[in-house]
C-alpha cells in the first residue's frame, strides 16, 4: 500500500496526531482540525515527499464546505506505520500559488 493511502486509512480510523507545529498553526490561522480530518479522503494530493527525512509525507489541497481552500501536510513518522501526523496547515498565499491554489508560481 502506498503511503498516501496508508495515511488516509490511519486518519479515517482515528489513528492520527497533530504535531506541535501544526497545533500552533491551526490556532494561529484559525483552521479547523475537524474539517481537515473530515475532508482528507477527498483532498487533492498536490505534492508527495516520499523521502522526507522525518518520514514520508504529502501536501494536500482541502476544499471546505464554505468554498475555502486550506493546504495541509500529512505524514508518517520515520519507521512507523501506526499513527499518521498532521505536520502543518495553512491558508495558501495567492501570491505564491496559481489561481486554483494547485501549483506553485
Amino acid at each position: 500500500m502506498d503511503f498516501v493511502t496508508e495515511i488516509r486509512r490511519l486518519v479515517a480510523s482515528g489513528s492520527v496526531r497533530t504535531s506541535d507545529h501544526a497545533y500552533g498553526r491551526l490556532q494561529e490561522k484559525d483552521i479547523s482540525y475537524r474539517q481537515l480530518v473530515s475532508s482528507l479522503e477527498s483532498a487533492e494530493v498536490l505534492e508527495t515527499y516520499p523521502d522526507y527525512r522525518h518520514g514520508p509525507c504529502f501536501l494536500a489541497r482541502h476544499q471546505f464546505a464554505e468554498e475555502k481552500i486550506a493546504h495541509a501536510v500529512w505524514g508518517l513518522p520515520l519507521g512507523s506505520r501506526e499513527t499518521a501526523v498532521l505536520v502543518t496547515a495553512y491558508w495558501p498565499d495567492r501570491n505564491e500559488w496559481d489561481a486554483s491554489l494547485r501549483r506553485r508560481r
